[in-house]
Order: structure tokens, then sequence, then C-alpha cells
């Protein structure tokens, strides 16, 4: 940078000259001068150098121009403007009565709390895996920060702050619309294999390997109308008619259509500028198969030679023999190990279970893993399909801290039991097993208490460290006790290492991914659904395990693109089977479309969510099956082509 020892004295003299002649003249323009003068390329920084040894260098930056003296004249408000101005501003009094002081101070801090413990704290930054900025849970909180328990507790109770050190707050988590609006319209069931095709895939499938074919520029909704067709041809329904089976708002919201379409296109009609041919029957087989390759887990290799196994879909950590209903579609398996475990840019959520030591030795190692603790930072991250084959390694794991928030279910352990074994400690000796008794319920209405379970948890937030075994620095953390009976015990404890993050915003990204509430409305809670069981028992056929026959088979009888859209459909629902459906001994689809693909229901959107409401006939014979199958939905955090988060809500007409 600068070097002019190699520049001849002439080229040096013309640089000089050139700038004396002209002092507008600026580096670049000099060093494109000489090299039309000399055919020698000079750099900015060269001819600066050379400007400098001969005093010719001015400042960095804009130069100023010739009338900038008269620019800079300081703005003047006249006299007689300012002596008005003054005038008026002398004419105003202020009204204050002497026997009320202007700044009143409280006299006793908040309830249970003390005043340096009273801080502002900063929002928590979680985004969801599709990159959403907002979400609907936010919309729904009503709660007010810091919402003592006066009208909980008597103000007289001091355990409260002997046993909380916070005050107990609210968290109202009514994720469903509290009044259902839409027109109600038949085969809403289709939301199902809808629901696997947003699994799968984070655009259409079918839309972007036609494309590919397409002999002229496709019109930009190609990708909606293909899932149009495809779930006409499903439904039997080939062109838009009164009556019809999929009304246009429910097709165009399923179907992340922007606008209004020809809804009369026909599929042969619809396929004119793409050139069918046996490539495109090999791709679409290789593709599918692709597509719907399902990942079961996570292996993250420690410095110190141990592990640790997550489920594809990143919600605990098993020692083995992950549940079925937790393998992942390998597309939404990898974006959420990259944005939640890799860069860490969200926040991983799990749950876990008591399942003796072994789970607690669980939580102690993920807790260090995530904390960079010397011996148990990732070394390498394996990736496993459902047939526990390694597919796919990582060994370029960034260094850094990352944030966790994890449920702890205190069905089988209590709080306190938990904390222990944990090793949870704070500067105050608190038995945190029976600090639901500071949790007691006033004199209040029945009815009205009642009502208030239904909506809302309360919640006591404290502030930690966990000790390890060694003299190292104890870990900070932040444990959140909640209710949904505030006469009971707690029924869930969450652990974060967020400290400066909102408790509700913490709450918040648990539910996201955790629903509490069931998908039933209130006139069928009674209605006990059957047990869950083991995913995969009743021997369905794997569709993503590898047959080079069946490969070969199906490629032959793929003769134009109507097949394709039936085969394609076929997968659909037996990924439905696999995941949604698999108590159910039958798999042909004209019994699940009769039984649940048809059934009535409305939709609603907003800007963050999807929610379907199917709606079942009373004494229906199926409801236990359909609650089972929404509840899974809820729970495998599904997302439309927009981002919006998929709920399925089940009520009686």
């Amino acid at each position: 940078m600068g070097v002019i020892h190699k520049l001849k004295k002439e080229v040096i003299d013309f640089i000089v000259v050139k700038k004396k002649e002209n002092v507008a003249l600026s580096c670049r323009q000099l060093a494109f001068l000489t090299m039309e003068k000399y055919q020698t390329r000079i750099s900015k920084s060269s001819i600066n150098t050379v400007l400098k040894q001969a005093q010719l260098s001015s400042s960095v930056g804009r130069r100023r121009g010739l009338n900038f003296q008269e620019k800079i004249k300081k703005f003047q408000i006249p006299g007689e403007k300012k002596k008005e101005l003054f005038e008026n501003i002398s004419k105003l009094e202020t009204e204050h009565k002497d026997n009320f002081p202007l700044i009143s101070i409280a006299e006793t801090p908040l309830l249970g709390q003390s005043v340096d413990k009273i801080s502002k704290e900063a929002p928590l930054d979680i985004q969801p895996l599709n990159g959403c900025s907002t979400s609907r849970a936010e919309e729904m909180i009503k709660a007010t920060e810091g919402s003592n328990s006066q009208k909980n507790v008597p103000a007289c109770d001091s355990r409260i702050n002997l046993l909380m050190g916070n005050a107990v707050q609210k968290f109202y988590f009514d994720f469903f619309p509290q009044e259902e609006k839409g027109s109600v319209f038949e085969g809403a069931g289709m939301i199902f294999l809808k629901a696997a095709e947003w699994e799968i895939s984070t655009k259409s499938f079918l839309g972007t390997l036609l494309r590919k074919y397409a002999d002229n520029s496709l019109s930009a909704d190609f990708d909606a109308l293909c899932e149009t067709i495809l779930f006409r041809e499903l439904c039997g329904v080939s062109k838009k008619q009164d009556g019809d089976i999929l009304s246009p708002q429910a097709m165009d919201e399923f179907n992340c259509l922007s606008q209004k379409t020809e809804y009369g296109l026909n599929g042969a009609d619809f396929t004119k500028d793409i050139e069918f041919s046996q490539q495109l029957v090999m791709e679409y087989v290789t593709e599918r198969r692709q597509a719907f390759l399902e990942i079961s887990k996570f292996k993250l290799n420690l410095e110190d030679k141990t592990a640790l196994i997550i489920d594809g879909q990143m919600k605990s950590v098993w020692k083995d023999n992950i549940d079925r209903d937790k393998y992942c579609p390998i597309e939404k398996a990898m974006t959420g190990l990259s944005k939640e475990l890799i860069t860490n840019n969200s926040a991983c959520v799990f749950t876990f279970q008591y399942r003796g030591e072994e789970s607690l030795q669980e939580i102690r190692q993920l807790i260090d893993c995530f904390e960079e603790v010397e011996g148990k930072r990732i070394a390498s991250v394996e990736v496993y399909d459902d047939n526990n084959n390694s597919i796919a390694s990582f060994s370029m794991i960034p260094a850094k801290k990352r944030h966790f928030i994890i449920g702890l279910d205190l069905s089988q352990k209590k709080l306190g039991e938990w904390a222990k074994l944990i090793g949870l400690k704070e500067n105050t000796e608190v038995d945190l097993g029976i600090a639901s008794q500071g949790l007691e319920m006033g004199s209040q209405d029945s009815q009205a208490l009642t009502q208030e379970r239904e909506k809302c948890f309360s919640f006591v937030e404290k502030k930690m460290f966990i000790v390890g075994e060694d003299a190292r620095k104890g870990i900070s953390v932040k444990i959140l006790s909640l209710w949904q009976d505030q006469t009971k015990e707690p029924v869930l404890a969450i652990l974060t290492n967020l400290e400066k993050g909102k408790a509700k915003d913490v709450l918040r990204a648990y539910f996201e991914k955790f629903p509490w509430e069931q998908p039933f409305e209130k006139s069928v809670q009674d209605v006990t659904p059957i047990n869950r069981g083991v995913a995969g028992s009743i021997g369905l056929e794997d569709s993503n395990v590898f047959d080079p026959w069946h490969e070969e088979e199906e490629f032959n009888n793929i003769r134009n693109f109507k097949d394709i859209f039936q085969s394609f459909s076929g997968e659909l629902h037996k990924y439905c089977l696999k995941h949604y459906f698999y108590k159910e001994k039958k798999e042909a689809f004209s019994y699940f479309q009769e039984k649940y693909y048809d059934l009535k229901g409305s939709l609603q959107t907003d800007s963050t969510h999807l929610y379907v409401t199917l709606k079942t006939p009373p004494n229906w014979p199926y409801l236990h099956d359909l609650f089972e199958a929404a509840k899974r939905i809820n729970e495998r955090h599904i997302f439309d082509w927009n981002g919006r988060k998929l709920l399925i809500y089940v009520v009686l007409q």
C-alpha cells in the first residue's frame, strides 16, 4: 500500500504537475490520467503518498464548496418574534396545592420483593423455526407484569416472601380463538393430508419438481395451482362447481394461494407447458423418497467421549429406543438442528419426564454441554435415519454458550426433589417442594375461580444456580414454578439459563412447542382419550425404507401427470397413517376419507397461526381417534408455507 519507489521520476512529476494545475483532482482521477499517459496501473494509495511527499495532499472527506461560509450562517429568530414568544410563556401558570406533594414515594416495596431485586428485564428474542417475528401467543397474554397475590392470598401471609422471594404472577395461554369465525365447509378433515405435506417440505414438492420441466415461464401461483389440482384429485373433484367439496376460501388458505385463480382449470390444461418424460418420473421417485426420509435422532458426541441423544424433533434427551412419533422429516429436522442447536439463534426447548437416575444425569449433561463446561463441549453431531443408520456428521460446531428451556414434569417428582437431585441451590434455605403451601386461595367465588383455572397458570420465578462436582463457578439459571390449581402442588417447572429474558417470554416459547391445552371444546372435556401406545405398532409398511424393486415397479406404472399426483397423494396418506392415525387398523384411503377427511369444519387465520376447527356429529364413535390425531398435529409444531403455525380444534355440532 502506498509503494512509490518503483515509480519513474517522470511519472511522479506528472502527478505533481496535474495536481498543481487542478487542486480538485482526486487520487482516483489522477490514477486514471496516469494510466492513460504511461499505461501504468497505480493504486490510489500510491498517488496519495506522492502527493504527501509533495505536500499537496488534502484532508480525507468531501471538499467544501465555494459558498460554504454562506451556507453555515446560523439561523436566528427575529427579535420581534422572540419577544412575542417569551411574553406568551410568562403568562402560563401551574396549579399546585401545598397539601398535595408532587411526588409520592411508596413506603414499602412490592409484596414478596425487595427493592434491590426490582429491575427492568430485557425482552427475550425467541424466533420460530420458520423465522416469524411475532407470536399468536403474545397476542393472547392479558396478564399484567408483576401482579402480586393480594387477590389470592391474604396480605399478612408472610410465607409468600419466605418461600417465593418473588411475586405470584399469571400467564394466560388460550391458543385457540374465543369466538369461532368463518363459514363451515365440507372436507376440512383434509387438513391432515395438508399437514403431512407441510411437514416434509417448506415449499410445494410438486410445484418445485414440475417447474424444472416447463417449456415457458410459469405464473407466480403455479405452486398453489399444483396443490389445488392435487387436493381436487383427492376429493374426486375435477372442476369448480356450485357446492364444491372444498370452498375457494379453504383452498386459498390450505394451499397458500395468494390471489384468486381460475378454479375450473383441469389437469390437461394445467400441464400443457410441461414436458412429460422418463427423466421426470425418475426424478420424482428419487426426490419423493428423499422428502419422506425421516431423522430418528441426533447424537451429540462430547469432548469426554460421552454422548447425548436428542430425538429428531429436538424435544427431549433419550438413552435409547426413541418413540417413532418423535421422528421428523429430514428437511424439517436439519432446519431445527441448524437454528436451535448449532447456531442457537433460537433457544432449544426440551421437556423431561422422570425416568430414574438416568434422566437426572441426562439433564446435568445437557446443561453442562450448553454451558460450555470443559470436557462437555460438543465435538461432533451425527445424524441418524429411521433405520438407525448414520447418514451425516458435522464436526465444525461453534464453541459458544447455548440457551435452553427445559420443562420438568412434576407428576412423579416434586419440584424440591428435582432441585435437590439436579443440584439447584440458592442463598436462602428454601424447600421448593412445599412452596405451594404459600399459595392458598382466599375466599373467592367458586365459579369465577374455576373459570380462571381454565384460562391461566399462576407462576413464581426464582433465580438460582447449579453447583458442579468440582470447585468451579456455579451455573446461573432461572426456575419457574407453575400451578393450574393454586391449592395443589405445582404441575410444571421450567428451568432456563436465559436469565435476562422475561419470564412470560420463556413460558410463551415453551407452550408454543408443547401446547398444554387439549384440542377439545369444554363440552367434551370429560371424554377420556385412548392411550397413545407405541407408534407404528400395527405393522404398517415403512414407506421410507429403500426398496429398488418397489421403485422400479412404480417407475413403470407412472405414465402421465395424473399418476404422479395419485402417487404423491398416496404417500401423504401413508404419512398420516404412520404419524397421526397409527392406532387405526384399516389403511384404505376411501375408509379414511369417509371417516375423517370429509369432516366439516371452519378456518380462521391471522399473521402467525392457522386454526382449523373440525366438527363431529353427536355421539360420533370415532371421537377418541380424532382427538388423538389432532393432539399429535398440535404437538408436532407444524407451520404452513407462509410461516403460520397449524392448530386443530375439535368440537361437537
